[in-house]
């Protein structure tokens, strides 16, 4: 799943729609689900995304340490390429003025 809902992406509003449906698509194949739970799924789907940034930003990432640092012992569930952009985001000034 995580090249359908890529960390790197700041906003789930942001996330292309195809990669969505994909995603709804897929939860349909494993589990019996109706079409009316959607937006309740996606929903979830939102928060628990924003829950798993969270958690990686805590353990992962300190504003402080260098580029390299930001790599070690990280998650193996996490796509290199979109973590090294997500700390690029973390780190830039605009992004550490809004928290």
């Amino acid at each position: 799943m995580g090249d359908k809902l890529q960390i790197d992406c700041i906003s789930w509003r942001l996330l292309p729609s195809c990669n969505k449906d994909d995603v709804w698509d897929f939860i349909q194949r494993k589990f019996d689900i109706p079409i009316s739970l959607c937006d309740f799924v996606m929903k979830d789907l939102d928060q628990k995304r924003r829950s798993w940034k969270y958690d990686l930003r805590t353990k992962f990432f300190t504003p402080h340490q260098k580029v390299q640092q930001h790599f070690a012992g990280l998650d193996t569930r996490v796509v290199e390429e979109q973590w090294k952009k997500l700390v690029h985001i973390w780190s830039l000034e605009e992004f550490k003025d809004n928290i």
